[in-house]
């Protein structure tokens, strides 16, 4: 589906958050939610990656079915690709948001309400992947939980920091997908984390009660230290 940047701003807008359930998602959505993440496998990049989450934690959510096969495959590459070569990328914006798609799919695998007067069957089924079930799960629930945690806590600090450059809504918006991300992650994992990680927490905690920093990006914070500690 072609469709200006300005008017895909806007799609998102409309689309960034969920629907009543007395609402029907129209058909055209369903065409943009799957352009979009045709675009994401194609360009894996942070704003893409961005775009995707957004509309898979908002009025999308029930869509995932709807990807093709072959999209999926080669998402779950690409998403893979990233977080394997983490430690070489300098830009860490990219694995952030492959976490929280990971966790969005997750989260959209286990939704089964129904689409309304969708004319564009659901099928469930489509969720089946390595998404839920293969190695992507040792990064919320295995090994790599510890990882996940690890990154959100320093990309967490990283917008809290002093003169760090970084723009105040995208800093805001980083928290509430690290948020968003943290809650996916294990509890006993993150327990067990928080425990071992004190002082990582101190310092998000120090970054966070600035006296210059915003007030919105404190509660953001706020909400992620009890998350990492449940």
């Amino acid at each position: 589906m072609l469709i200006s940047e300005q008017y895909s701003r806007v799609c998102l807008v409309i689309l960034s958050e969920p629907l009543h359930d007395d609402i029907a998602l129209p058909a055209t959505a369903q065409a943009f939610f799957l352009g979009v993440c045709e675009r994401a496998v194609q360009t894996p990049c942070a704003t893409n990656l961005g775009f995707m989450q957004t509309l898979l934690t908002g009025a999308c959510q029930d869509l995932l079915g709807l990807i093709p096969r072959a999209t999926l495959k080669g998402l779950e590459d690409q998403l893979f690709r990233i977080l394997r070569n983490l430690r070489a990328a300098q830009d860490q914006s990219p694995a952030l948001l492959c976490l929280a798609v990971i966790a969005a799919i997750d989260g959209s695998c286990r939704k089964t309400r129904p689409l309304g007067d969708a004319p564009i069957s659901y099928n469930p089924e489509g969720c089946e992947t390595a998404f839920r079930f293969g190695a992507y799960g040792e990064f919320f629930t295995g090994a790599k939980a510890a990882k996940t945690l690890q990154l959100l806590s320093l990309r967490a600090i990283w917008a809290c920091k002093e003169n760090s450059g970084v723009p105040i809504r995208t800093a805001i918006a980083d928290m509430r997908i690290a948020n968003e991300t943290i809650a996916a992650v294990d509890p006993l994992a993150r327990q067990k984390w928080s425990q071992c990680n004190q002082p990582v927490l101190q310092k998000l905690m120090e970054k966070a009660l600035r006296s210059d920093i915003s007030q919105e990006l404190q509660l953001e914070v706020s909400e992620s230290l009890p998350l990492t500690a449940t």
